[in-house]
């Protein structure tokens, strides 16, 4: 393999453009870091889970909520199909029963959309 300076050279004494090679991806000077919870109810982590049954095949979702500061796992739905009525109506229970968090925290999953 020629040297850089090698293969440049007679692109630019013929006025073509030399193309460089991508440079990797720069760290941001903007970051910020998180904040561990300092109170037992300031935040909660929402995902949902999916397995499938031996007996039949079918499928299974789990709505799982937990929160940050206890790990304790405040609602865990489990049905086969979980419509919004149904995890707005567990997560009003859950709230109604043991008060709401300040943040509730979810992936950019598709399940929310």
């Amino acid at each position: 393999m020629l040297p850089r300076n090698h293969v440049h050279h007679p692109f630019r004494k013929e006025g073509l453009i030399v193309r460089l090679t991508h440079r990797g991806k720069r760290t941001s000077h903007l970051q910020v870091t998180k904040r561990f919870p300092s109170q037992v109810k300031e935040r909660w982590s929402m995902d949902f889970l999916t397995d499938t049954l031996l007996l039949n095949g079918r499928r299974v979702r789990t709505d799982t909520v937990v929160g940050n500061r206890s790990r304790h796992r405040s609602l865990n739905g489990v049905d086969f199909t979980l419509t919004r009525t149904k995890v707005s109506a567990s997560l009003e229970h859950v709230g109604k029963r043991g008060g709401y968090p300040k943040i509730k925290k979810v992936d950019n999953g598709t399940e929310l959309a």
